[in-house]
């Protein structure tokens, strides 16, 4: 720590004359400073020791917080400096935090005896580290506005290694359960990498063993700067009462078991001992009994006990009874077959599960025929709360009955006269032999065409004589025709229906007569329904019906007549439509629809859908026909006429064309030789030539090129003005000095004319062919 004092340049540092009253001043303010009031006090209220050197006093001295010590050396250095004004003085410190401290930002405090308006500021600050140590010096300028003087100090903040602080608590569990083994937790502002380790465990374990403590120590290491911290706790091992598993009971009747104790649970102490201490005051109902238990669960490993109060509910036996229990004992008068009735009911107030069974079922008939009998029942019921049970006994007579005629009048046609001898039902319950018979019958004619018969008929139980008797009538009336109508639908041109009435069914008069009564159209020609009413009138008694018919006027499509077809290649007649047959309609229009086909105009079938629509209503009709495509009709082929070539080569190139045609295409012509071939003079030769089409169909024809030499014509020769002029048709001209020859060709000439200057007396010239 350094300290320097100075003045600003031209500022005179002659001390000021110290008076008697400047002395006393200074004094008030040394002494209000040592009982902590003046502006002097302040700057030791923190506790921070101060140096206050003095250049002109040989007071120096080390003034601590006590206010009386500060007072007594401010005392007396303002005694030895009262003559030393300007002066101005910074108080730094050195100072030690632990890592994770806040660095102190207060500056540190002045003494200025001769101004109170001083600031302190600061410069700067370095850090330096040194290990996991961290030193931070801070330069402060502390500036005297009243003599513009300056001081400064430096002071050093140590920031040293932080280290873990353990937050060790002491633990408290019961017996029987798991010590904890967690570490505790820990705090370390400036590291992360801690690690918490248990380096001592002791038991102590009292005589009595129903308590215990462990006493544990713990290390934390703090593994960035190696600083370590340890701290102890205390696992405290608590003795428990038994817990009783109380729960309350509800018994059915009998049921001993609420003198067995409750369960218990105790993870201390395997010897305990169960009481009850008492039983509580008994409430009851009509069906159930309640009272309370007070159990007591005693610990003999160290005495202690819980306490658990239940409640016990027993079933009181209540038997059932039966429903309408007046019918039990009673006897019960039904006639023969009638059911016997379902088993009685029964209920229980108390129990709501109760069971209703026959116990004996016993039956006597009267008589050797069975015609009357009793059925003795016993039915118990049962409450399967408590097991109570209940009886009933009742008697049913079942008494013969005669059998039961169901007789009603009847009303049959004239002709139905076989349910006249057909007897009415009978039923009876007790017996199945039943005879029945017919007693009497009377006809009757009322008018002319009804007929009423009453019949008298007896039915007889064989089992047990019984009778019974019923009357019917049967009423035989007119019965009028019945007609058989049924909707029609008819055609264009249909006038059928006009004159076939409807059939009918006359089976008691075979006079009837049919006529149309009314018929009505609507509609149009197209789509139109008539409807007729035809009646029917019976001759005999005058009885008539009659019926509706309807009669649906319906367009008639045309009528295609498709036929299948064979066409070759390049034949279009296939797309000729087929004919129809339209008998409503003459404006028919017949369009294809849909052509399908497969393989090539070779061979190939096509499926065509055509269709007729007639224009009058609309109606159409459609067909299919199949159309096989064939091609086996070979191309036509043409020949040139038979050629004859003359020539004086070796040889003779000729060239011809062949032209050829088909029905759908010609694929190519071809001639051997071809054409363009090279012929021997004096000689016939034959070519044949062949065309083939698509479908790989052929036809050939021959012709003949005959190669002879040409008769060569005259040689004429003209002399104009010393020039002779040779002429020639053909031929090549030789010339000779000589008749006999040698003769050779004439270089340059050519048919039809030569022309020279003859260098000789004499010259010859002859023609020869093109072959030497």
């Amino acid at each position: 720590m350094k300290n320097t004092s100075h003045c600003p340049q031209g500022r005179s540092t002659n001390r000021p004359i110290a008076t008697a009253a400047r002395r006393r001043q200074q004094f008030q303010s040394l002494w209000a400073f040592a009982w902590g009031r003046g502006p002097l006090a302040g700057a030791f209220a923190k506790g921070t020791p101060h140096v206050v050197p003095y250049k002109a006093s040989p007071v120096k001295a080390w003034c601590q917080i006590s206010r009386l010590v500060a007072f007594l050396c401010l005392w007396a250095a303002a005694i030895g400096h009262a003559q030393n004004c300007p002066f101005l003085q910074l108080l730094c410190s050195n100072t030690n935090i632990p890592c994770g401290t806040p660095i102190p930002s207060d500056p540190p405090p002045y003494y200025d005896p001769c101004c109170p308006d001083v600031t302190v500021t600061l410069l700067g600050s370095t850090s330096t580290r040194v290990g996991c140590t961290n030193v931070i010096s801070q330069t402060w300028q502390a500036v005297d506005l009243c003599y513009f003087i300056t001081n400064t100090c430096t002071q050093t903040v140590t920031v040293l290694p932080s280290t873990p602080t353990l937050l060790c608590n002491d633990i408290q569990v019961t017996c029987g359960s798991l010590f904890p083994t967690n570490p505790p937790a820990y705090y370390d502002p400036c590291c992360t990498n801690v690690i918490v380790r248990l380096v001592h465990r002791m038991t102590n374990s009292p005589p009595n063993a129903c308590n215990f403590n462990v006493a544990e120590v713990w290390q934390a290491i703090d593994l960035c700067c190696n600083t370590t911290n340890t701290c102890s706790r205390t696992i405290f091992a608590m003795p428990s009462a038994p817990t009783i598993l109380c729960t309350n009971l509800s018994l059915k009747c009998f049921d001993m078991s609420y003198t067995n104790p409750p369960a218990y649970t105790d993870l201390c102490c395997t010897n305990v001992t169960m009481t009850l201490l008492g039983s509580g005051p008994i409430s009851s109902t009509m069906c159930s009994m309640t009272f309370t238990q007070t159990w007591q669960a005693l610990d003999q490993c160290c005495g202690l006990a819980s306490i658990c109060i239940r409640s016990v509910t027993s079933s009181i036996p209540v038997p059932p009874s039966f429903f309408f229990s007046s019918m039990c004992g009673m006897t019960v008068t039904n006639t023969c077959g009638t059911p016997l009735p379902p088993p009685p009911m029964a209920f229980d107030p108390c129990c709501p599960d109760v069971t209703v069974s026959l116990l004996s079922s016993v039956t006597n008939y009267f008589n050797p025929g069975h015609c009357g009998m009793a059925v003795t029942q016993s039915w118990v019921a049962v409450e399967h709360c408590c097991g109570t049970a209940s009886t009933c006994t009742r008697t049913f007579f079942f008494m013969p009955s005669p059998p039961t005629l169901l007789c009603s009048n009847l009303t049959f046609s004239c002709t139905d006269t076989n349910s006249l001898t057909n007897p009415p039902p009978v039923v009876d319950v007790c017996c199945s032999s039943v005879m029945v018979m017919l007693t009497s019958s009377v006809t009757n004619f009322v008018g002319r065409c009804n007929v009423v018969i009453t019949q008298t008929w007896m039915a007889h139980d064989m089992c047990c004589g019984l009778s019974t008797v019923c009357t019917r009538t049967i009423s035989l009336v007119p019965t009028p025709p019945t007609f058989l109508c049924t909707n029609l639908i008819a055609t264009c041109g249909d006038t059928s229906f006009m004159t076939n009435p409807p059939p009918y069914i006359s089976p008691c008069c075979t006079n009837v007569m049919v006529t149309l009564l009314d018929s009505t159209f609507t509609g149009t020609m197209c789509s139109g329904v008539m409807t007729q009413t035809w009646g029917a009138a019976e001759m005999c008694c005058g009885t008539g019906s009659t019926c509706t018919r309807t009669i649906t006027f319906v367009p008639t499509p045309p009528t295609l007549l498709c036929t299948n077809l064979t066409a070759s290649c390049g034949d279009t007649n296939f797309m000729t439509p087929p004919a129809y047959i339209s008998p409503c309609c003459s404006n028919v229009m017949v369009t294809l629809v849909d052509t399908t086909g497969a393989g090539t105009m070779c061979s190939g079938i096509l499926t065509q859908t055509w269709q007729a629509v007639e224009l009058c209503c609309g109606s159409s009709n459609t067909c299919t026909r199949i159309v096989t495509m064939l091609d086996t009709n070979p191309p036509t082929i043409t020949c040139p006429s038979n050629m004859v070539v003359a020539t004086c080569g070796t040889n003779a190139i000729v060239s011809w064309t062949v032209t050829a045609t088909d029905n759908c295409a010609v694929a190519g012509v071809s001639s051997s030789p071809p054409s363009g071939s090279s012929f021997l003079p004096n000689t016939t030769n034959t070519v044949t030539c062949t065309a083939w089409d698509l479908c790989s169909n052929t036809n050939t024809c021959t012709f003949t090129i005959k190669v002879v030499r040409p008769t060569l014509g005259l040689v004429s020769i003209t002399n104009s003005a010393g020039t002779i002029t040779v002429s020639w048709a053909a031929g090549i001209l030789q010339q000779a000095s000589d008749v006999l020859g040698p003769w050779t060709d004439v270089p340059g000439a050519v048919p039809p004319s030569y022309s020279t200057t003859p260098t000789a007396a004499s010259a010859f010239y002859r023609l020869r062919c093109n072959s030497p």
